[in-house]
């Protein structure tokens, strides 16, 4: 039996493969006009079945959730309608990947894969999600980047990201107390951050966010020595999530004169085990309209 889905829409296809894809792709499709393929079989490996040139070449979506122990083809360079690309547990991407001009979303659930360098060439790219293993060189031409997760703090340090004037979100993870962030600073349009250090690591300075002006939501996971004392935030921030900062003072002194302010998380947020009292009195409880503690 065939475990797929097909939803018609104004005489093109959708097409959900949930196992046996190997008898799907035995199947003549290559009358349909695919704007949507969608394969969930762990079990299947023998990607080069997949006619991405004909077959398929008029794909706007493609999701492949299959074995991790195969490569894709240099045939997916073909589809070059492809809007919206999602992998799980791949290697590596073929050089043809930056044949897809088109692709404005590249998804990778993966863990340190390769991106191979002509990812770069991805003009109209908006979405960049992957935990990739080697730097990205030259991604500072994917100025059509909105959102970028998955980057660790070493690619990172070496981009100058002053033509990614898009760039709306941000995700960072390995961070190290050695390495300066001040370059996050001319994120001008940043709205969303979330920065993870590496364990038992901390934080270096943060007198960068200043200057991210647009900013709205804010995660720092890792220690936290000391917050800066002037004016570290700007006031455009709503969302503050501070995760096993060790702090030794007070933050809200700080925090509580952010005019924007609504949503405040604080997980293990100090060195001693119980959360002062000090803290819970200084806050301005009717300025909130969510807040959180857990030690």
């Amino acid at each position: 039996m065939i475990y797929f889905g097909i939803l018609p829409y104004k005489r093109h296809w959708r097409h959900a493969v949930h196992g046996q894809a190997q008898r799907y792709l035995s199947l003549d499709i290559s009358n349909l006009k695919l704007r949507s393929i969608m394969f969930f079989d762990p079990e299947f490996c023998k990607v080069g079945l997949i006619n991405f040139r004909n077959v398929f070449q008029h794909l706007y979506v493609l999701h492949l959730e299959i074995r991790y122990d195969i490569k894709l083809p240099d045939a997916i360079g073909c589809l070059y309608h492809l809007k919206f690309l999602r992998l799980s547990i791949v290697r590596e991407l073929p050089s043809s990947i930056g044949n897809l001009k088109n692709l404005q979303t590249l998804f990778v659930d993966s863990y340190l894969f390769q991106l191979p360098p002509e990812t770069a060439d991805l003009i109209n790219l908006r979405h960049l999600v992957a935990r990739y293993s080697k730097p990205l060189k030259r991604i500072s031409k994917l100025t059509s980047l909105q959102v970028l997760r998955g980057i660790d703090c070493d690619q990172w340090k070496d981009v100058d990201p002053v033509d990614l004037v898009n760039l709306r979100e941000l995700v960072m993870f390995d961070i190290k107390i050695s390495y300066s962030l001040n370059n996050i600073g001319s994120l001008k349009n940043l709205s969303t951050l979330n920065l993870s250090c590496q364990v038992e690591e901390s934080f270096p300075a943060l007198e960068f966010l200043k200057s991210c002006q647009k900013l709205h939501k804010l995660w720092l996971r890792g220690r936290i020595e000391k917050l800066p004392l002037s004016n570290p935030f700007p006031n455009s921030i709503t969302i503050i999530l501070l995760w096993e900062s060790k702090l030794k003072e007070d933050p809200m002194p700080i925090l509580g004169m952010l005019p924007s302010l609504r949503n405040l998380e604080f997980l293990q947020l100090m060195k001693e085990k119980k959360l002062p009292a000090v803290i819970t009195a200084s806050i301005n409880w009717s300025s909130f309209v969510f807040i959180f503690f857990r030690t």
